[in-house]
């Protein structure tokens, strides 16, 4: 009886990470093929690429995540708003797994240096209280040189902690 309901809880989670990996590839391929927002040297690039790293002591959280700019307002507070969905692994000392994070991000400032504010969404099948589901949020520091390629993160999130990024802007 124990070996049916493992195999079924293992045929549930394979079900849902496959379910929830097509959306993610359809989220991706609808990113890539959007029309960014026009970028001149006064305007952040709108498609960005970086990686995560966070810690909380016994707990760490590696992400690669993608970015997509959909409105930018010079005139606002928060000049940028964007839609970031992101895919890694987590461990702590009794547990570990992958995770898939979507976020609605905002950004203030015009020059180099902004508040980033995110909340959205977090899915892990380790994340069994919640049926695999978590808010995910963050609040942190970002550095984007208007036309530049560079981009940095610095902050704190659920779920990825004190974290840090780096990657680029196209």
């Amino acid at each position: 009886m124990m070996d049916i309901v493992k195999n079924l809880t293992k045929n549930c989670y394979k079900s849902r990470f496959k379910t929830l990996s097509n959306i993610i590839a359809f989220v991706v391929v609808m990113l890539l093929l959007a029309t960014p927002a026009k970028s001149q040297n006064t305007q952040l690039r709108s498609t960005r690429i970086y990686g995560t790293l966070g810690t909380a002591f016994i707990y760490t959280n590696f992400t690669g995540n993608i970015e997509q700019e959909f409105m930018q307002r010079q005139d606002k507070f928060f000049t940028s708003i964007s839609l970031r969905i992101g895919a890694g692994y987590w461990s702590s000392w009794s547990n570990e797994s992958y995770n898939f994070i979507g976020t609605v991000n905002w950004l203030s400032g015009t020059n180099n240096h902004h508040l980033e504010l995110g909340t959205g969404i977090a899915y892990s099948p380790a994340y069994d209280e919640s049926l695999g589901f978590l808010p995910a949020a963050q609040i942190g520091y970002r550095y984007q040189k208007p036309g530049g390629v560079l981009l940095f993160r610095a902050g704190i999130g659920v779920p990825e902690a004190i974290y840090v990024s780096l990657g680029v802007c196209f």
